[in-house]
């Protein structure tokens, strides 16, 4: 009486939900009935399954061969099962799965495990949102626990290893989906004498049923089993599911036994990662136990996926993202999308003090200044050969005039030229001290120095404009022996503060400033302390006292940028990629361009590392080049057209393939029928880099989607494929096509990578 009201309860409510939502199913195993689907591809899907049941039939167990012992009573049934699967490509799977047992009787238990299995999938199509899907696996068992001599009620391992065959099939359409299990388990390789298969008492394994007989005996005993199973899904991920699993054990001599099990359940947990199932099983036939419950908790793609180091993606010499085609321009991490990182752009400006006291002139003591400026300009020679190609440069130097120079994408020839400029210093010095000395003026060094700081920062910000989608890493370098020779105070508070509030650093880059005190007579000499507040601010460094006249090669070291690039923050780092979407090329196929075009911008759309030009500006353009609709599009006009938007990438399609098929599906004559409206697509993607005009992506996409007409019974024919598609099931195909298009588009344009988190 309780079992059937159970059932009803659970009937009722998949009743009372029937018409709620609808959502597609399908990929998640029942109880005993399981999917065709393997995991996630090169991820691991961990289950732990938990039953418990209570019987009330007495037993007769053996006791060291010689005698037996007679149970009487309530006894207590568990078992706890486990698998892990992986998925090494979308076809393929590997398995491994075992169970443990506890059984008890008043106060004496036993407990422990049970066979392995070791198993291989093939599925096909092994796609979630396909309508019907199939594999195949074969397994082999093992035993790994403990034999009858130890045993209580059940025997919990084999006697010898075993194998099998399994076929899955899984049903999806609408919001309901059906799996249909079968296979064969050959136990040990044999099967047994049942003579008291009436009077046995029977209870689930790993791979099949176990029989215990009045005597005592067990039975291990080659199966025949298949299984189906209904589920619907409703609201808040919550899914109702039964199936009925039936095992039919052969009989060498005696009696077969057909034994069967119901369950119901509910899904009433399912986030990305977890699944989480509380339901009933009813054990069917005259010796079974009885009803009982089970826990299932599934987890998918949460074992072997951890954050690990990945190398960053190899670059092209000309530190550009991808230039030769099929090669994935950007890359994705933990579900987010990113531009390719490219090595970041550094930016230096070098301030040398040029007033008399560095010469040795004015208040400064004997030949010490002019020997000072002869190191720092040799370090300078230095610091610029250690500075890579494609870099920036600035040179600011200040006496009663302030001269700067800037240098932009250097390379060799441009470092000699700016070594040169540099040997110049000291002459251009000694000119400005004669005129000085000659016109009887001072130069106030504190308002010369801020006027330099001001330039420097202008000419960082510059550099960052110039190539405002790459990151850089910029440094201000200040050579000054801090001697002022003006009489008239001056404070650098506040022009120290509207360089920090004007000149602010972006959240990608990374800016410090360096000051080189060149004065080494002078131990622990006084720096003014807006000079030491704008370092720390600037999370730069104060050199005291340094003898430029021998520092090493560690000091350039100090210099560096405090060593950032040695450390993990700029592995991952995006820049910003500008893009241009070009309107497709649809040809006969039809005039969907537009939600092709918005289907493509969909995966860019919200990004802050994509910035795409409004469709608009794009076709205002192409009109203006005398670009028509469907026209093809050559090479050399996409880079201009990219040129002229100012943008970093233009994206360009040609769709090959466009057709729509009526009277697809299962069709068996005269008996069952699925039938199914079909829509794909295929389109040629080309991503051209404007910068040097090459491809920087080439592939087709391809990509489709369904709609089940229903479910027909006794069918003379497929579906008529004369009548016409309704435009709410057109359109409903096309936003279902456009949605999966722009999901394989993401799969193919992005790498995959993962991240270290310390």
């Amino acid at each position: 009486m309780k079992t059937k009201k159970i059932i009803l309860l659970l009937s009722a409510g998949m009743v009372f939900f029937a018409n709620t939502v609808n959502a597609q199913v399908g990929g998640v195993d029942y109880y005993r009935v399981k999917s065709a689907l393997t995991a996630g591809r090169k991820t691991f899907d961990f289950r732990l399954s938990s039953s418990y049941l209570t019987t009330n039939n007495p037993f007769r167990v053996p006791m060291d061969g010689l005698d037996t012992l007679f149970y009487q009573g309530q006894s207590k049934l568990g078992d706890l099962k486990w698998s892990l699967r992986y998925a090494w490509n979308s076809n393929w799977e590997v398995n491994v799965s075992g169970i443990s047992f506890l059984d008890r009787i008043d106060g004496t238990y036993r407990y422990g495990a049970g066979d392995t299995r070791v198993g291989v999938r093939l599925a096909l199509p092994n796609v979630e949102e396909a309508e019907f899907n199939w594999s195949a696996e074969a397994y082999y068992s093992f035993p790994s626990g403990f034999g009858e001599s130890n045993r209580l009620i059940r025997e919990f391992s084999s006697e010898k290893s075993s194998f099998g065959a399994a076929m899955y099939t899984d049903f999806n359409w609408r919001n309901w989906t059906a799996k249909v299990n079968g296979g064969y388990y050959h136990a040990g390789g044999r099967t047994q004498e049942i003579l008291d298969s009436q009077q046995t008492f029977w209870y689930e394994a790993l791979n099949g049923i176990y029989g215990i007989t009045p005597k005592g005996g067990w039975i291990q005993s080659s199966q025949f089993y298949i299984g189906f199973g209904l589920a619907r899904r409703f609201l808040f991920g919550t899914t109702l599911f039964g199936e009925y699993f039936s095992r039919n054990v052969l009989a060498k001599t005696g009696d077969g036994r057909s034994l069967g099990n119901i369950a119901a359940g509910m899904t009433f947990y399912r986030q990305p990662g977890i699944n989480i199932k509380l339901g009933a099983d009813i054990p069917l036939g005259d010796i079974r136990p009885d009803m009982g419950f089970f826990v299932d908790v599934r987890m998918n793609n949460i074992i072997g996926r951890r954050r690990r180091i990945q190398l960053a993606p190899s670059l092209s010499p000309e530190d550009e993202p991808a230039l030769e085609p099929g090669r994935k321009p950007f890359i994705r991490r933990e579900g987010v999308l990113y531009s390719l990182p490219r090595k970041p752009i550094k930016d230096t400006v070098f301030i040398i003090d040029g007033t008399p006291s560095m010469l040795g002139r004015g208040i400064g003591e004997g030949r010490r200044g002019e020997e000072v400026i002869k190191g720092i300009i040799e370090f300078v020679q230095t610091l610029i050969d250690s500075i890579p190609d494609r870099s920036n440069i600035a040179l600011i130097s200040y006496n009663d005039e302030v001269a700067i120079l800037s240098w932009q994408n250097i390379d060799e020839s441009k470092k000699e030229e700016i070594k040169n400029f540099v040997r110049d210093i000291p002459d251009d010095m000694n000119v400005a001290a004669d005129r000085l000395e000659t016109g009887g003026g001072t130069i106030r060094w504190q308002e010369q120095l801020e006027v330099s700081m001001v330039e420097a920062y202008k000419q960082l910000e510059f550099f960052k404009k110039s190539n405002y989608n790459r990151q850089h890493l910029q440094r201000v370098i200040l050579f000054s022996d801090g001697i002022d020779e003006s009489t008239i105070s001056h404070s650098l508070t506040r022009e120290f503060d509207i360089i920090k509030r004007r000149y602010q650093i972006s959240r990608d880059d990374f800016r410090y400033f360096y000051y080189i005190h060149t004065n080494p007579r002078i131990e622990g000499a006084r720096i003014d302390e807006n000079i030491i507040t704008f370092a720390e601010s600037e999370d730069g460094k104060i050199k005291r006292a340094v003898d430029i006249n021998n520092v090493g090669e560690e000091f350039i070291g100090e210099l560096a940028y405090n060593s950032v690039e040695g450390s993990n923050v700029l592995q991952y780092l995006s820049q910003i990629s500008k893009m241009a979407v070009l309107d497709f090329n649809t040809g006969d196929f039809g005039s969907f361009c537009e939600p092709l075009v918005a289907a493509f911008r969909s995966v860019f759309d919200y990004n802050p590392y994509f910035v795409l030009t409004p469709q608009a500006d794009v076709r205002a353009v192409t009109e203006s080049e005398g670009i028509r609709k469907n026209q093809k599009i050559v090479l050399k006009d996409m880079v201009k057209i990219g040129k002229r938007l100012g943008v970093d990438y233009v994206v360009y399609g040609e769709v090959v393939k466009h057709k729509i098929e009526r009277g697809k599906g299962i069709y068996i004559p005269y008996f069952f029928g699925l039938p199914k409206t079909a829509m794909e697509m295929e389109v040629a993607i080309k991503l051209i880099n404007v910068s040097d005009g090459t491809l920087a992506f080439v592939d087709n996409i391809e990509a489709s989607s369904s709609k089940s007409d229903g479910i027909t019974f006794i069918p003379t024919k497929r579906e008529n494929k004369m009548n016409q598609l309704s435009g709410v099931d057109f359109a409903e195909l096309q936003k279902k096509l456009m949605i999966n298009w722009a999901n394989k588009l993401r799969d193919s344009i992005f790498q995959d990578m993962d991240i270290r988190v310390d």
